[in-house]
């Protein structure tokens, strides 16, 4: 379906600019950073961030990057509930 080619390109550069605009305010603020032997990451590091949007917290993520620098691994992604905050 060829023709719809250039629709479908105009349509997804448009989603991916609106979801780079409504991000831009995202921000990871680093609590814990380790590398610790044994670790699933190992020698990798483990990272502890918390996820704030416009200078509130509204959550954190738990992630670790491999050695090689070409895996990410998260461990968890907690998000408060909007009536939480």
């Amino acid at each position: 379906m060829l023709i719809f080619a250039p629709v479908h390109d105009f349509f997804r550069g448009r989603a991916v600019k609106n979801l780079n605009d409504a991000a831009s305010c995202v921000h990871l603020v680093n609590r814990r950073q380790e590398s610790l032997r044994g670790n699933f990451v190992s020698p990798g590091t483990d990272y502890l961030d918390d996820i704030e949007v416009g200078g509130h917290r509204v959550g954190h993520v738990d992630y670790g990057i491999d050695p090689l620098g070409d895996r990410l691994y998260i461990n968890m992604l907690e998000i408060v509930p909007a009536k939480l905050r």
